[in-house]
This record gives C-alpha cells, sequence and structure tokens, in this order.
C-alpha cells in the first residue's frame, strides 16, 4: 500500500508543457529479514520533471542498517497511446 503527497507545478503557460513535481510517497511494507516480518511504514521523497508524453521520476533510498547502501532510483515513462 502506498500514498503520495506531492506538489507541482508548470514551467509555462502551456497544461501540456514542462512540469516538475516533488513530494513524499509513504508506504506499508514487510520484509521477512526485517522487523520479524511484521509491517512498518516509510517514506521516501521524490521529484518528478516532464511534460504530458515524457517524464524522468528520481527517488532517493537513504541507507537502512546494516543491509542496505544508500542509492538514487531514476525511472523514465513515456506514454505510447491514449484511449
Amino acid at each position: 500500500m502506498a500514498a503520495v503527497a506531492s506538489a507541482g507545478f508548470l514551467l509555462g503557460d502551456d497544461p501540456e508543457g514542462l512540469h516538475v513535481d516533488a513530494g513524499v510517497i509513504g508506504f506499508v511494507m514487510t520484509r521477512q529479514d526485517y522487523k520479524n516480518n511484521d509491517p512498518f511504514l516509510g517514506a521516501l521523497p521524490f521529484i518528478s520533471v516532464g511534460n504530458s508524453r515524457v517524464a524522468v521520476n528520481i527517488i532517493y533510498v537513504p541507507e537502512i542498517v546494516p543491509k542496505m547502501v544508500a542509492f538514487v532510483y531514476f525511472q523514465a515513462t513515456f506514454k505510447l497511446a491514449e484511449f
């Protein structure tokens, strides 16, 4: 389960033009190797830059001691068709 809180703005007057969104993605997750498989809450910051057809989403995942190093996740999205 996930929830998103964000704020964004258009760069220019065209609603189909370049946009910038930033916010936080909150989630509930379980893992066998973390907290004995009990559910836990998490939140990750993100930014999205693009237009109505193409966007790049960037999420920062901080270090989780002792098993995970910090990293930045990049995702490119493309709208192929509209139905």
